[in-house]
């Protein structure tokens, strides 16, 4: 039979009254709050890349957004991260609950009192490594930073949901209580981010390439590295060591013709250039800005294709 020191339950500084027995009985919702705010995290930050993409100049991040395939990008983010979040939320957790304790007696040792903000502080100070790591891998700093931010970020968020859990004086939730904060809260900050950047897009966030006129395109352009394309407005275009054939490394040289096809939008709009000879050669679609637009078109082979794009260089002929 065990003595009562065996079964006594050391004190801890989670507060007064408050043991780790107590907090072994919580740590199933910590680990259901943690896995359920890390899936919202999910739903937002792919919205939040589709807003981004809406909202760069590259082509190849440009979709179409409507209600449908937003409504299909959600479905597809939940099933994705309950396939493949809940072992990273697994992990998390195990993070998450030794933060929200260190960060509580940080507070009472240094300040006196727990406050909220020193989660934050505490999860960015113990994610440096991430940091750090990056930047050994070859990323510059602001890549860097930016991965370190979302990292840190990314576990704050789970760790202020879980602190009401293991604050000290303060009466146990019920699993239906959670639940209804879980249940309001995911879709609300899916709706909110959803709502957000549609307001932003509709009020010009969202990037269109500028609308070339016929004088607009008539200049040199270049890629900066010794290929030029210069088109005159008389319909003359001279080529030089500009690619050729979409999957090889060839390039064109010579002298033809070039007509400005603006199709039924800015997205449609067209340079196509016939150069004797040379095959391949375009049709340049149009990027850019109103000061300082561009041509370009891929190349390279099936599955590797790559931009290649032309400045108007400084001087026109």
């Amino acid at each position: 039979m065990r003595s009562d020191n065996q079964i006594a339950v050391r004190e801890t500084e989670f507060g007064p009254g408050q043991t780790w027995a107590g907090v072994r009985h919580r740590l199933g919702m910590i680990l259901v709050v943690t896995i359920a705010v890390v899936m919202v995290e999910a739903v937002v930050g792919s919205i939040l890349l589709i807003l981004v993409g809406q909202a760069g100049e590259q082509p190849d991040s440009i979709v179409e957004f409507g209600l449908l395939d937003t409504l299909l990008m959600v479905g597809f983010s939940v099933l994705v991260g309950t396939v493949l979040l809940t072992g990273p939320a697994v992990l998390a957790a195990c993070l998450v609950t030794p933060l929200v304790v260190l960060a509580g007696w940080l507070g009472r040792r240094i300040g006196g009192r727990e406050s909220w903000w020193w989660v934050p502080v505490v999860t960015a100070v113990v994610l440096l490594p991430v940091l750090g790591g990056a930047l050994a891998l070859g990323a510059g700093r602001p890549t860097a930073s930016a991965v370190w931010l979302v990292a840190t970020v990314g576990v704050v968020i789970p760790a202020l949901g879980v602190r009401r859990l293991l604050l000290p004086g303060r009466p146990r939730l019920t699993g239906g209580a959670m639940f209804l904060r879980l249940a309001v809260g995911g879709p609300l900050a899916v709706a909110a981010t959803l709502v957000l950047g549609g307001l932003g897009l509709w009020g010009g966030l969202m990037y269109e390439p500028p609308e070339l006129t016929r004088a607009g395109a008539v200049g040199t352009w270049s890629d900066g590295e010794g290929g030029t394309l210069i088109l005159t407005s008389d319909g003359k275009v001279t080529a030089a060591g500009v690619p050729m054939y979409p999957h090889d490394t060839s390039t064109c040289s010579g002298s033809g013709i070039w007509k400005l096809r603006p199709g039924r939008g800015v997205w449609d709009q067209t340079v196509k250039t016939t150069v004797e000879g040379c095959f391949g050669l375009g049709p340049w679609e149009v990027i850019g800005t109103e000061d300082h637009p561009k041509l370009f078109v891929y190349i390279g082979g099936e599955g590797s294709e790559n931009l290649y794009t032309l400045e108007r260089a400084a001087t026109s002929p």
